[in-house]
C-alpha cells in the first residue's frame, strides 16, 4: 500500500493527513509536541468568509478538519466590529476540545498519529526523499511526504529576530525547535518580514485566564462570546500592531479597544499586540488580569513565517519529486487558510505515492484560485511582509470582484459539478 508521512500536527498538517488517508494512502502524522492543533489551540475563531471554501471542500470530499472544528463550537454567528464598516460574522470554538477532537477524527479514518516525534533530517536519493531521520535516531520511510512544519527555527529565531523565548505554544525548549523538511532536502526557503521590512513577524494574540477578569466581563463573554472594551486614550499604542503576523488585516480599532473573545478556558485578545501587565491592568475590568499564553506575556513573542517554501500549484516543493508543502510555509494566515493547502498537499502526496499526476484545482474554484494566487505571489517583496488570507486583502478583493466569492450554495455546487470535481478528493 502506498505510504504518506505528514510532518507537523497543526491544522494544516492534520488536514493533509486526513486528505491523504481519504485518497487511499497509508498515512502517518508526526508531531513534535504532545498534542495536535498547533496555533489552532489559541486561534479559536472561524470566519464566515470561509463559506465558499467550506462548501467546495464538502463537495470535493475534504471537509474532515472543518468538521472537527464545528464539533468544538462554543458561540455561533458572533458579530465582530472589524474588519470593514459593517463588521464580520465569526464562530468561536472551544480550544480545549480541539486537540483531542483532531486526534480522534484522524485515527477514526485510519491515520497513524505519533506525538512527541520530531524529524531532524532527511535521507535523500537523487531528487526524492527516501526517509526521515527522527529524534531517536530511527528512520521513517514513505513514498511521499508533506512538510507542514510551519516557520522553522524555534528559539534561535526568537532570540535573533524577536525578544527571546516566551515559551509560546511551540514549546521549543521542551520538544525541540521546528525543523524544515524542505530545507533539509536542500531547498532554499525565504524568510517572512514585518511591515517595517525586518525579518520575523510575531504572533498578535494572547490569552488571559477568564477567572482573572471582572465578573461583568466573564458574564458578557459567556453570554455573547465577545466583548469590546475601550482602552484609555493614554494607553493607545498604534505602533504595537504594525509588525504582527495579522498586520494585513489590522485597523486602528484593534489598538483603541481590547477585543476579547471566549475560546474556552481562556479569553483571547484579538490582534492587540503584547502589552506590559501593569499597563494591561489599567484597562477597566482587567485590573487583576493574568496572562495564560504565552507564559512571558508581558514581553510576548513568537516569531513566525521563517521558512517560506517554493512550490507549484499542486503544492509540490520545487526540486523535490515527492515532497509537498502546507502550513504557514506557504505564506498563509488563518484557520481556513491553513486547512485549504493542507487538503491539497495531502491529496497530492497520496496521488504521488501511487505514481499519479497531481491534481491542480481550476482557478474557477475558490480553493484553486486561492492556491494559485499564493503560488504566483509568495516570493514578491510585498507578500513577504503580508500573509495570504481568505477574509481580507487583495485575494479577497479579487474573488469578490470576479464573482469567485459566493455565498450561494447553488452557484458553488454548479462550478464544482461543471469542473467534474464532486468527490475528487476521495479517489
Amino acid at each position: 500500500m502506498a505510504e504518506v508521512v505528514v510532518v507537523g500536527g497543526g491544522l494544516s498538517g492534520c488536514a493533509a493527513a486526513a486528505a491523504a488517508a481519504r485518497a487511499g494512502a497509508a498515512t502517518t502524522l508526526i508531531e513534535r509536541a504532545e498534542v495536535l492543533g498547533g496555533w489552532g489551540l489559541l486561534a479559536g475563531v472561524v470566519d464566515h468568509k470561509y463559506f465558499p471554501v467550506r462548501e467546495e471542500l464538502k463537495l470535493m470530499g475534504g471537509y474532515d478538519i472543518f468538521q472537527v472544528i464545528d464539533g468544538c463550537t462554543l458561540h455561533r454567528d458572533v458579530k465582530f466590529p472589524w474588519p470593514g464598516p459593517n463588521g464580520a460574522m465569526k464562530d468561536l470554538y472551544d480550544a480545549t476540545k480541539l486537540g483531542p477532537g483532531l486526534r480522534q477524527g484522524l485515527e477514526k479514518i485510519g491515520v497513524k498519529v505519533k506525538v512527541q516525534c520530531r524529524a531532524t533530517d532527511v535521507v535523500m536519493k537523487g531528487n526524492r526523499i527516501e526517509a526521515l531521520v527522527l529524534n531517536d535516531g530511527s528512520h521513517l520511510s514513505a513514498d511521499a511526504f508533506v512538510d507542514a512544519t510551519g516557520g522553522a527555527g524555534g528559539v534561535s529565531n526568537c532570540r535573533t529576530y524577536g525578544r527571546g523565548c516566551a515559551m509560546c505554544f511551540q514549546r521549543c525548549p521542551a520538544f525541540g525547535d521546528r525543523v524544515s523538511i524542505a530545507a533539509k532536502a536542500g531547498v532554499k526557503e525565504l524568510k517572512g518580514k514585518k511591515r517595517d521590512g525586518t525579518y520575523g513577524p510575531t504572533n498578535s494574540a494572547y490569552a488571559l485566564f477568564k477567572e482573572s477578569l471582572s465578573a461583568e466581563i466573564r458574564q458578557e463573554l459567556e453570554r455573547n462570546g465577545i466583548i469590546c472594551i475601550p482602552i484609555p486614550k493614554a494607553l493607545v499604542n498604534y505602533e504595537r500592531t504594525r509588525n504582527i503576523t495579522a498586520s494585513a488585516n489590522i485597523d486602528a480599532g484593534f489598538a483603541e479597544n481590547a477585543l476579547l473573545v471566549d475560546i474556552g478556558f481562556v479569553a483571547k485578545r484579538i490582534a492587540g499586540g503584547y502589552t506590559p501587565l501593569e499597563e494591561l491592568r489599567r484597562i477597566p475590568g482587567l485590573e487583576n488580569a493574568i496572562y495564560a499564553e504565552p507564559f512571558a506575556g508581558t514581553i510576548g513573542n513568537a516569531v513566525r513565517y521563517m521558512a517560506l517554501t517554493p512550490r507549484d500549484e499542486a503544492l509540490r516543493v520545487k526540486g523535490i519529486a515527492n515532497l509537498f508543502v502546507a502550513s504557514e510555509k506557504v505564506g498563509i494566515n488563518g484557520i481556513g487558510e491553513a486547512i485549504v493547502p493542507g487538503v491539497v498537499a495531502g491529496h497530492n502526496a497520496a496521488r504521488n505515492s501511487r505514481g499519479l499526476e497531481p491534481l491542480v484545482l481550476p482557478r474557477t474554484t475558490m480553493v484553486g484560485g486561492f492556491i494559485a494566487f499564493g503560488t504566483e505571489n509568495w516570493d514578491k517583496e510585498e507578500w513577504l511582509c503580508n500573509r495570504f488570507t481568505l477574509y481580507g486583502g487583495p485575494f479577497c478583493e479579487f474573488a469578490e470582484k470576479t464573482g469567485l466569492y459566493s455565498e450561494d450554495p447553488v452557484q458553488i455546487k454548479k462550478r464544482i459539478v461543471n469542473n467534474s470535481l464532486e468527490g475528487i478528493l476521495l479517489s
